[in-house]
């Protein structure tokens, strides 16, 4: 087994799993340039909160040799000292299933339910920790809190309950002074620090950033690789497992869908150029279970079917893009008209 294979058996669904599958294997090319790149990349994308993400992986038996070296570049290659006390901070995953990371360890519900004191319900202290990670330094008050948590159903010493036990929780898992820091309450309002917590959509608005600068400069390669991992991080609808709903919540909601399927898409184009239909039809299908209507992705898959000569799956697309339509299709529908034109070719 090589060190890719074993990395994709990790089974990690987390940001360290994406990572290790999409840039790690370039830490460990023999080329210093490409060393080099994945570098720039690792550290604009998570900043030194990538150091703890690899030593997570050092954790398990069979991946510490990898871990080790590609630790050692990233160190050679950022001009990073390496320290043997690991950097404290938490991770935030809001893409899908909202999971937290406090240093190297996934919280569980099990573990909350063996250190928690206060009565406070896990998906409440989730969800109270994932608003204040999308509020960022302007945080919330205990009203907006209740309001936005407890849809107003509840008092003030519900939210203290819930604070007391995840600043708990950070503390046994991490120590008193990290577990101050993380959440802070300053002039009235609650603030979770933004240098001591990263959220997987923190990453992934970076690395969107990163991919576009990178095909403005001409490096397509690069950007393809860039978008590639924006759309690994993309695990689901934003704070879907969550029962937080504001007008700004989803509006946030649809725009990083939106950047998804613009990734997405930029992938098509590049591989539709290059023939490769098989991959185009992959991501496609990929972006449609999120957003089965969108136009643009429905034609390329057409084309990508049509390309190859699978004419049943282009009647079956079609066909399950009408019936969700519900064959209320504009006079203007790029694929109503996509698929007038096929069949005038006599197809």
């Amino acid at each position: 087994m090589d060190d890719r294979t074993s990395f994709e058996n990790t089974g990690s669904h987390s940001l360290t799993g994406h990572l290790l599958e999409y840039c790690l294997p370039l830490l460990l090319h023999s080329d210093e340039a490409v060393q080099q790149q994945a570098t720039q990349l690792l550290l604009t994308t998570c900043g030194n909160n990538v150091f703890t993400l690899l030593r997570r992986q050092k954790e398990c038996s069979d991946l510490e040799k990898v871990a080790s070296q590609a630790l050692q570049r990233l160190a050679w290659h950022s001009g990073h000292v390496l320290k043997p006390d690991q950097f404290r901070f938490m991770y935030l995953e809001c893409l899908g299933t909202v999971n937290l990371f406090i240093g190297n360890r996934p919280i569980s519900i099990h573990d909350w339910r063996q250190h928690n004191q206060s009565h406070a319900g896990w998906n409440k202290v989730l969800a109270v920790v994932a608003y204040l990670s999308y509020r960022g330094r302007q945080g919330a008050t205990t009203d907006e809190l209740i309001d936005i948590v407890w849809h107003g159903l509840a008092q003030k010493n519900t939210l203290a309950r819930t604070i007391a036990g995840f600043r708990r929780i950070v503390r046994h898992f991490s120590n008193e002074q990290f577990a101050e820091k993380v959440l802070v309450f300053e002039q009235q309002r609650y603030i979770l620090a933004p240098e001591f917590c990263v959220s997987d959509v923190d990453v992934f608005n970076h690395t969107i950033r990163y991919a576009e600068q990178q095909e403005h400069n001409g490096n397509e390669l690069h950007a393809l690789k860039a978008y590639a991992m924006a759309c690994m991080l993309y695990r689901g609808t934003y704070l879907s497992s969550l029962d937080l709903h504001t007008d700004d919540i989803d509006l946030y909601r649809e725009q990083l869908l939106h950047t998804f399927i613009f990734a997405l898409e930029r992938q098509v184009e590049f591989y539709r150029e290059r023939t490769q239909y098989h991959r185009c039809i992959e991501l496609c299908c990929k972006g449609l279970r999120y957003c089965p209507i969108d136009q643009d992705l429905t034609v390329y898959l057409l084309e990508s079917y049509a390309a190859l000569g699978l004419t049943a799956q282009i009647y079956q697309t079609y066909q399950r893009y009408r019936d969700l339509l519900q064959d209320n299709v504009e006079s203007d529908d790029q694929v109503d008209q996509w698929m007038s034109r096929w069949r005038s070719t006599g197809r």
